[in-house]
């Protein structure tokens, strides 16, 4: 049975320092974005108050859309040295055509292709964009090079207008270091929405919606700014062999009760296990900080003070919580039983792709054991 131990990140100058103003998570809505079909960028106020990615199926509506965010809009003050997470937030506006299916969100280096909704080649301003229906299911091709797809999610249409649809991008070194240097230096950011099927058809709001109930796309990043405090740390996921999760909750608890979670920082993990984050609870003080990603048990990493930076923090998980009750017992092995020899997510302890023997040596291995 394999196991994957993670090194822990050191920031330096752990000390105490004073209060600084809260840092982000920094939040913008898009200054702009397009929806890309065959024929090129929808024109009207309709392409710009709708955000759409719809499927090769829906023929001449087939379509991506792009939205660019200004840097200024997020109002980070200060040298950003890295990032804990990066989201995209959309909320749905749904028409007669809204169909459920996935969805991905790609970043792209290309901030001089120009957006507007120009489709005469004759005219200034030009946007030169269009949907590829021979290169389903993204109709991109090599548009928009170079670009990364960091990010997939599913829009339920059943759910309506106004649903909350946040993709939380899982960012490479190399996407990572563009990320950064444009929030340094750049102008704007640009990303990518793009349907992962021929039939669906995922309608978003575009920046023009002012209806509070779907505004249109948000980009939201937890950002290391030099000067602020700063918490970071390793996760040991224990017993797994694939499948490694690409975020977990950090929970700020009361120290005095700690049933009480008074913050919540979701946070990216990067493939040695690290993280990094300066989203903290609003009120600087001390705070017992625990996780608990499925299927391992909740664990501490004690007490952490927010007035000043804390790193080298270790999380070392038991893992065989499969019901998700911080404890390991029958109630698991009897979950594991059920689905033994199945492909099912339920038992499949180590990541492998089936519940098998080796899941159930896990759970036998830990049997017994509860949360913190």
């Amino acid at each position: 049975m394999m196991s994957r131990t993670f090194s822990a990140i050191l920031i330096a100058g752990a000390m105490a320092i004073a209060l600084p103003t809260l840092a982000g998570p920094y939040e913008s809505l898009a200054t702009y974005n397009l929806t890309i079909q065959p024929a090129g960028p929808r024109i009207g106020s309709n392409g710009l108050r709708f955000f759409n990615a719809q499927g090769v199926d829906n023929g001449t509506f087939a379509s991506f859309g792009v939205a660019e965010f200004t840097i200024a809009n997020l109002g980070i003050v200060g040298t950003v040295t890295d990032i804990g997470r990066l989201t995209l937030k959309l909320t749905s506006s749904n028409a007669a055509f809204s169909r459920s299916g996935p969805f991905d969100v790609w970043i792209t280096q290309d901030n001089a292709t120009t957006l507007s909704q120009v489709t005469d080649p004759l005219l200034p301003n030009y946007c030169p964009l269009k949907f590829d229906a021979t290169a389903p299911p993204s109709g991109i091709a090599a548009q928009l090079e170079p670009k990364w797809n960091l990010g997939s999610n599913f829009f339920d249409a059943s759910l309506g207008t106004g649903v909350a649809f946040d993709t939380d991008l899982v960012l490479t070194p190399a996407a990572k270091a563009y990320v950064i240097a444009q929030l340094n230096s750049g102008n704007v950011l640009r990303l990518i929405v793009s349907n992962g099927d021929a039939a669906g058809s995922c309608t978003f709001a575009g920046y023009t919606n002012t209806l509070s109930t779907t505004p249109g796309p948000r980009l939201n990043v937890d950002a290391i700014v030099n000067g602020q405090v700063t918490v970071s740390g390793s996760v040991q996921f224990t017993d797994r062999v694939a499948m490694f999760p690409n975020f977990v909750n950090l929970e700020f608890r009361d120290v005095s009760d700690p049933s009480i979670v008074v913050h919540t920082a979701k946070v990216q993990v990067d493939s040695s296990g690290n993280f990094i984050t300066q989203n903290l609870p609003p009120v600087a003080g001390p705070y017992r900080l625990t996780i608990k990603p499925e299927p391992w048990l909740r664990r501490s990493a004690g007490i952490v003070d927010t007035v000043a930076n804390a790193s080298g923090l270790m999380f070392s998980l038991v893992n065989g919580d499969i019901n998700g009750d911080n404890m390991i017992n029958s109630d698991d092995f009897d979950i594991l039983v059920a689905n033994f020899g199945t492909s099912s997510p339920d038992g499949d302890l180590d990541g492998s792709g089936g519940v098998d023997s080796d899941d159930f040596d896990i759970l036998v291995k830990n049997f017994g054991t509860d949360g913190d």
